[in-house]
């Protein structure tokens, strides 16, 4: 971990620490410059690490965890001065792992290091040396030297122009008080997302550096697409969403305040999903259709008939059989096997994985009037079921 320290303990390297401990993460640190900074104030002074000392600290970690580098992630937060940003870029360049880059411009307070040669600097060194950057809004607009109206939209495909491979602007819509929005900008587009949450308060400091810690303490030397290892902690790590929502047990009063993501590898547009009549309450899966009419006289009302590995004509012979072996009795959902589930009578519904969601066609699920029922193992992918 790259970062530079907040002698009020707000931001930088204390907040790096905390996201990456709390999250199981084992942290080894390479100090980039010490500052002297309040929450009322600002920047006060800076004093940039040299470059000897920024090499032989990451030296120092790599050696300390020699045995374990080929799966770590490096994340860089402050970088003070155009000296310290081309030997960062020039350290990056030969890790193996998951890079995330910060590019932090100064504190919320006020007071900037970073100027014209500063942004020189980062947008010939670091398109290179990073997999994912993680700007707000107007640090992707600094970094695009375009105006202070530009939009996340524009901001972001500068940057992939420019040649970073993804780019997440974080607090995409900062004069919005009630929701806080991230976007995903990649070179895959089919990868791009919006995450949308609750805003709890505003001018929290050390938020950037908090969620890009957690994206790499939630990442690995996997170079896949950014939702993959991070989106979870967008969530988790940005939104608050869990930690202001104990003990409650009904929705905030705007359901458009909940966590929500638009993702471009799905469309779901013109899909209209017909609800359940009444709760699912304990749904047994089984493999076998004649446990299907079993799990009907013992009075279960739902059942999921789960089949992997084997051939399409059987595993429409025992969707067939478990649709007729319900009696009409019991609400049947096929998992995965969406198009055998809409050509077969008597099924209710289907259950796809968060991967299915992209391959699937979901107008077709929702015409055949067949409930959906979806996989999420997190808040990013209940936001996104």
């Amino acid at each position: 971990m790259f970062a530079g320290s907040d002698s009020s303990g707000g931001a930088g390297i204390a907040a790096d620490l905390a996201a990456v401990r709390a999250l199981g993460g084992q942290p080894r640190l390479v100090i980039t410059a010490i500052t002297a900074q309040t929450s009322q104030d600002g920047l006060l002074a800076v004093q940039p690490t040299s470059a000897q000392l920024l090499a032989a600290q990451f030296a120092s970690a790599c050696r300390e965890d020699s045995g374990e580098m080929a799966d770590a992630t490096v994340k860089v937060g402050m970088l003070a001065d155009a000296d310290s940003i081309r030997t960062v870029a020039g350290l990056l360049a030969g890790f193996a792992g998951l890079r995330i880059v910060d590019p932090v411009c100064g504190p919320t307070a006020g007071g900037n290091w970073a100027d014209t040669a500063w942004r020189r600097a980062f947008m010939q060194e670091m398109p290179d040396a990073c997999d994912l950057i993680t700007p707000n809004l107007s640090e992707a607009r600094f970094l695009a030297d375009l105006c202070e109206s530009a939009a996340p939209a524009e901001a972001g495909s500068a940057l992939l122009a420019a040649g970073f491979a993804q780019v997440l602007i974080t607090d995409a819509a900062p004069d919005n008080q009630d929701v806080v929005k991230d976007m995903l900008f990649s070179a895959d587009a089919d990868a791009n997302f919006i995450a949308t949450g609750r805003r709890f308060g505003t001018g929290r400091r050390g938020s950037g550096c908090t969620l890009s810690s957690a994206i790499a303490a939630a990442g690995t030397g996997d170079k896949c697409p950014a939702f993959l290892p991070l989106a979870e902690e967008i969530i988790v790590g940005k939104m608050q969403s869990a930690s202001h929502c104990q003990g409650s047990k009904s929705p905030a009063a705007d359901p458009q305040l909940l966590p929500q993501v638009e993702a471009g590898w799905i469309d779901n547009s013109g899909c209209d999903f017909l609800p359940l009549e009444e709760p699912l309450g304990v749904c047994p899966i089984t493999d076998d259709p004649v446990r299907i009419g079993d799990f009907a006289r013992q009075g279960f009302t739902s059942a999921q008939l789960r089949i992997k590995n084997q051939s399409p004509g059987q595993i429409a012979a025992a969707c067939a059989a478990a649709a007729a072996a319900t009696g009409g009795r019991l609400r049947l959902f096929i998992n995965d096997h969406w198009q055998v589930a809409a050509a077969t009578d008597g099924v209710y519904g289907v259950h796809l994985g968060q991967q299915d969601l992209g391959r699937a066609d979901l107008e077709l699920i929702a015409a055949k009037r067949l409930r959906l029922g979806v996989s999420a193992h997190g808040f990013f992918e209940l936001a996104l079921a």
